[in-house]
């Protein structure tokens, strides 16, 4: 018998890597039998070293072992069924375990009852698959014929059941012997056939899995997840969103039917913990679901209870803020050159005028102040027309290379002035946690972000201690906007396609890439150890390298764009038309400039009154000295008398 073990052991057992064996842990119980040491001396003796052999005792405890890659095969060597129950509660218990392996048991006594196999055999397969083992052989002795070994396995996806109960227990090979004589020395010779049976009913999990369903628990966050509210008090429907297609791309082409079931976003943002019943994974954990999905990725805790997809998208938490506002539009006339170019125009309209005042006196035709020479040299820089006709020939040249100076100043000026009037400016952006803290801005994260802080930095424990506690983040997300002083942190995909923002056209701004909170790659989580999860991965990565998951995220980015720039008056509404606010600094300066003539007409006036009677005596004599002094009021009567 040990010798026809060992053949069907090695026909089964198979190794994922090109190495001298496949690595096989083998049972051994307090006091084996012989048949069981017979076994195990032909696994030592294999000359062809096929396999490599693992023994654990299932009566001691487990020692540390260096080794820690996934067992790809397990042998148990069964005689009661309390050896089954004990050996796995150690296999369970190594690094190595690893309930995708292939298993094959071995029960080592015959069985007397065929009723009593056909129950062990059943409860075999149902404690092995309620801990999600499903690759199993079991090997069992004939009553009648020792020699004679039978393999029996159960095939869950076979017509059309579903691995959710053992069912499809059937027989698929017998081994025994078959005696010879050699005919050179009349010795009889043993040799061991296999004879197969049921082959058309591999493989155990076919790529076809006729509907069987796959249970979703989902996390609405655009743009992985996208749902629309129904008319009933139940949960959301899930309707679309990057992983909902990719979910059903590969369930579609695995016949498989999807249920979705939502979180409550409330209850994502808390801490995760480990609690089975009210934790973030407890619907995995109660095995209601198979795979939880909505932007998530991998976390210490999820690493110990779940298995994780490969990554397939990048995302990141960053903190987000209000956009900001817009700079005062009266200042859009001045804003045109920076300050030093003003002060290089207003010092050469100065030092010109001077110098035209200058020729004026000399040419002695006109008797204007420096005032009127002012006004002639900033009129002609501008463009604008100023009535004075220069006599002397080195006046006029000095006009003709002015007025190629005024040509340049004013057709910069006019060039630049429609692309300021018609483009907003806005204040400078906080785009730091450096400059957000400087302004005492208040910081909002969910519950389970904690732990992105939790590092030795002054600003991480600035944030640990201060920053607010956010049940439900897009509702803070929402309120930057109300309240400019906050910031809120947020994956970025999310806050880009948040329906909220596209649909009330939120003006936000999210901090650079080297700003960001933390970087992660977005996984699938699923039950520890599923099945499905190697088919699933490979078809994640097939998806992946035809571009289907890029022309999802564009398809995502460009709905947003086009919800977004459809409030602006849809395709082609380029046309701005200049309104008051746009132009506002010329009104302003208008009003400036009337106010100050208006001042300076009512001190004249006030002057005059003071001058024409005889009430302050002592201001009117000082007001007359100082006007007989300037050569325009020396002609007047009071002067002259003086």
């Amino acid at each position: 018998m040990a010798p026809c073990v060992l053949r069907l052991c090695e026909k089964y057992f198979k190794s994922e890597r090109a190495l001298t064996g496949s690595l096989v842990i083998i049972n051994l119980v307090s006091n084996p039998s012989v048949v069981q040491a017979r076994i195990l001396q032909n696994f030592n003796e294999d000359t062809g070293h096929n396999i490599a052999v693992m023994v654990k005792d299932s009566k001691k405890p487990h020692r540390s072992s260096r080794v820690q890659e996934k067992a790809q095969n397990y042998f148990m060597l069964i005689q009661h069924f309390d050896d089954f129950e004990a050996t796995l509660n150690q296999l369970r218990s190594l690094p190595t375990w690893n309930p995708l392996a292939q298993f094959v048991v071995q029960f080592t006594i015959p069985f007397e009852d065929e009723k009593l196999q056909a129950e062990w055999i059943e409860r075999l397969f149902t404690e092995l698959l309620s801990n999600d083992v499903l690759k199993v052989n079991a090997m069992y002795q004939f009553k009648n014929d020792t020699e004679r070994i039978g393999v029996i396995t159960w095939f869950p996806y076979h017509n059309v059941s579903c691995p959710v109960a053992v069912e499809n227990i059937l027989k698929i090979e017998d081994c025994y012997v078959v005696t010879s004589i050699n005919e050179t020395t009349e010795q009889q010779q043993k040799n061991y056939k296999i004879e197969s049976f049921n082959q058309d009913l591999y493989p155990l999990i076919p790529k076809k899995l006729h509907r069987c369903r796959m249970d979703v628990s989902a996390v609405v966050w655009e743009p992985f997840v996208v749902a629309s509210e129904n008319d009933y008090d139940d949960d959301d429907v899930i309707e679309k969103g990057l992983e909902v297609l990719m979910l059903k791309t590969i369930t579609d082409g695995m016949d498989m039917n999807l249920t979705f079931q939502s979180i409550n976003n409330e209850r994502a943002s808390r801490t995760i913990t480990d609690n089975n019943r009210t934790g973030f994974y407890s619907s995995i954990l109660r095995r209601r679901a198979d795979v939880m999905i909505g932007g998530l990725s991998e976390n210490q805790i999820s690493r110990k209870l779940l298995s994780a997809s490969i990554p397939y998208y990048q995302d990141d938490i960053t903190w987000c803020v209000a956009k900001a506002g817009l700079q005062p539009k009266w200042l859009n006339v001045f804003i045109i050159f920076n300050y030093k170019t003003w002060i290089a125009l207003i010092s050469t309209l100065f030092i010109t005028s001077a110098v035209l005042y200058i020729f004026v006196r000399i040419e002695g035709k006109y008797r204007e102040n420096y005032a009127w020479a002012f006004l002639i040299m900033f009129s002609v820089s501008t463009g604008q027309y100023a009535h004075y006709q220069p006599i002397r020939i080195g006046l006029k040249i000095f006009f003709i290379g002015f007025f190629f100076f005024g040509l340049h100043i004013s057709t910069a000026y006019h060039s630049y002035l429609i692309n300021v009037l018609t483009n907003p400016r806005y204040l400078a952006q906080i785009e730091s946690l450096t400059d957000a803290m400087k302004i005492n801005m208040t910081f909002k994260a969910a519950e389970n972000a904690r732990e992105f802080f939790q590092k030795n930095d002054s600003t991480s424990q600035y944030l640990l201690k201060n920053y607010v506690i956010c049940k439900k983040l897009d509702d803070c997300f929402m309120d930057i906007v109300k309240d400019k002083s906050q910031a809120v942190a947020i994956s970025r995909s999310h806050a880009l396609n948040n329906p909220l923002q596209l649909k009330d056209s939120i003006d936000f701004s999210c901090f650079p890439v080297q700003e960001n909170v933390v970087i992660y790659s977005v996984v699938m989580l699923f039950r520890k150890f599923h099945h499905l999860l190697p088919m699933i991965n490979e078809k994640i990565r097939t998806i992946a390298e035809s571009g289907l998951l890029s022309k999802w995220e564009m398809d995502s980015v460009k709905t947003s764009k086009e919800q977004d720039t459809s409030s602006g008056g849809g395709h082609g509404s380029t046309q701005i038309k200049l309104a008051l606010e746009h132009v506002e600094g010329a009104f302003i300066l208008v009003i400036i400039g009337l106010l100050l003539s208006l001042a300076v007409f009512v001190a004249e006036y006030y002057i005059h009154w003071i001058v024409k009677s005889n009430k302050h005596v002592k201001l009117k004599k000082i007001i007359e000295d100082r006007l007989c002094q300037t050569e325009c009021h020396k002609k007047l009567k009071f002067c002259k008398n003086k």
